[in-house]
């Protein structure tokens, strides 16, 4: 991560009949109430969030076949799941108020929020074999998110790469505004909103977007709700895909054959799709690190062709740059 930038501005017109039009798939009383994280009273984001609303009905975005083309991968890729004798995925830590705040020594302060954090040596850590070393952290009394890059405990004196802090109660880019440029991942968006989780998954229903990864990306601007690019690539072609872009599996692709598991994520990603969102290997989808995960699933999930997938144009969506907030309260329709 070397430099912020601004976020793309994007046309709102054609919002309020988009809306309608999103709104009007679901008869009255069939929306319910946004679902906890597992261990916490607390939801993700508010109900009118972008990574809440569903994106089935937006129109593909004109630039989603040149961006497709750019990326290597002709198959979805798991970044979670068992795999060469090894689990992978992000482990995540449900954290209180009695928790110590500890001091994190971070070598990148003009793109972090200095903290302090819940981080201790017993937070899990991505394994950085195959992995960014991601330390995730909820409090459930407060409903605050913290994310760590390349986390260390280091023998009591923690440090790391990167720091965010999310308020999962509010529509904010990042919790502390005197720190705009905080991230810790490619696209300048929170990691742990965008996870598939196995509680989920056993509950029968995704409803939030997903993240994903590309070996490539362009460098030249991101698109919100993203607000970072990775500029380290000098990748200045527009054609190759953007970060921030939102990805939906198309429509008319049968996923009946499917095991019961994998229709639920497949649905999610016919309805609420996935964001572009960090630099790694080609449409790897993440998730959450869970010995539940069976190899049957992650060998499905893998014959997915990438040609299945295609861009939004979800611009209409952006109510302020610098917020998620979206322009209607498309986000009623959904549960989490």
């Amino acid at each position: 991560m070397t430099m912020r930038r601004a976020v793309l501005a994007s046309l709102l017109l054609g919002a309020a009949l988009l809306c309608g039009s999103v709104l009007k798939q679901y008869a009255a009383g069939t929306t319910t109430a946004l679902s906890p994280d597992p261990g916490t009273p607390c939801t993700v984001f508010p109900a009118d969030n972008v990574w809440n609303t569903p994106i089935d009905d937006l129109p593909v975005n004109g630039k989603s076949a040149a961006w497709a083309a750019s990326i290597p991968g002709k198959h979805l890729t798991l970044g979670f799941g068992p795999a060469g004798g090894k689990n992978y995925g992000f482990p995540f830590a449900i954290v209180d108020n009695s928790t110590p705040m500890v001091s994190v020594a971070i070598s990148d302060l003009a793109e972090s929020d200095p903290g302090p954090y819940p981080f201790s040596s017993e937070t899990p850590i991505e394994p950085f074999d195959g992995g960014d070393a991601h330390a995730l952290m909820i409090n459930k009394d407060t409903c605050i998110l913290y994310e760590l890059y390349d986390a260390h405990w280091n023998d009591g004196h923690p440090k790391a790469a990167n720091g965010v802090i999310f308020d999962l109660k509010s529509n904010a880019l990042i919790s502390n505004p005197s720190f705009p440029t905080a991230s810790d991942d490619d696209a300048g968006l929170p990691l742990f909103p965008g996870l598939v989780r196995y509680d989920e998954v056993q509950a029968g229903a995704i409803d939030h977007a997903l993240r994903f990864e590309s070996s490539r990306a362009y460098s030249g601007g991101v698109l919100w709700p993203g607000t970072y690019t990775p500029t380290y690539l000098n990748t200045l072609d527009s054609a190759v895909i953007w970060m921030g872009s939102r990805w939906r599996l198309k429509k008319s692709f049968d996923i009946s054959h499917y095991s019961a598991q994998a229709q639920v994520i497949l649905a999610a990603l016919k309805k609420y799709g996935m964001f572009m969102s960090d630099i790694g290997d080609d449409w790897q989808l993440d998730g959450t690190l869970d010995t539940a995960w069976s190899q049957s699933l992650v060998n499905e999930l893998a014959t997915v062709p990438s040609s299945e997938f295609e861009a939004v144009d979800e611009s209409s969506l952006m109510a302020n740059p610098d917020r998620h907030d979206c322009t209607c309260y498309c986000g009623a329709v959904k549960k989490r």
